[in-house]
């Protein structure tokens, strides 16, 4: 897998600055802002997002603000973090997210995205993929492994320890996420859709290069 980003001298940057394998997954659109594609044999969107404003995002280093931003939009589609995190490629910083969406059947929306900014444009590559079919089975086989442990009890009002958000303990509000959507499970359910979003970003991250004439006019503080 390959992902090279293009940004020569100071050439004004562009969505297809952003090159990266797509999987043998088809393309769907393409334009200005956005390109997407579609895997071939379940509901799942890969997309490259290309932004020519500042970032909306809090300084750099302040990622409790970060995830607090997060959480915050979230609550309006009744949504959960998965994961909020940041860290660099050569320099440059990457803020790597997931979340879970509810869909208008029983299933969850995955959505997953690493935000390349910088100080004038930003970029955003989305992996997004559904439940479809028979749903939560993750859950079931999760939860009677866990049952009885330290981990999980049964209480009045059901598990206790089951779901909740993964740096807030107090905050309960939306879709959060439960003990069966921790990473270290996705190798028991290869074909979860919560797995094809980790596993999709985790191969495009490991490949990131930001080659050193990169626009330097742009840096993100």
């Amino acid at each position: 897998m390959l992902f090279i980003q293009k940004l020569f001298g100071r050439k004004k940057p562009t969505i297809h600055s952003l090159v990266f394998e797509t999987f043998g997954w088809s393309e769907r659109q393409a334009s200005a802002e956005l390109r997407e594609w579609q895997h071939p044999s379940i509901p799942a969107l890969l997309s490259l997002h290309f932004f020519d404003i500042p970032p909306d995002l809090p300084p750099a280093a302040d990622e409790v603000k970060l995830r607090q931003k997060y959480r915050q939009s979230l609550i309006q589609q009744e949504g959960g973090i998965l994961e909020v995190t940041r860290s660099a490629i050569e320099g440059a910083p990457l803020i790597r997210t997931l979340f879970k969406l509810p869909t208008n059947s029983n299933g969850v929306l995955y959505a997953g995205s690493l935000t390349i900014p910088f100080k004038s444009c930003s970029y955003v590559i989305k992996v997004q993929a559904r439940e479809s079919g028979v749903t939560g089975m993750r859950e079931a086989v999760v939860a009677n492994m866990l049952l009885g442990t330290d981990q999980l009890k049964i209480g009045d009002d059901g598990f206790i320890g089951w779901a909740a958000d993964p740096y807030e303990p107090t905050f309960t509000a939306g879709k959060l996420m439960n003990l069966a959507e921790r990473p270290e499970y996705d190798i028991q359910f290869p074909n979860h859709p919560l797995t094809l979003v980790r596993q999709t970003l985790r191969a495009i991250e490991t490949q990131i290069h930001l080659p050193p004439e990169r626009i330097e006019a742009l840096p993100f503080v």
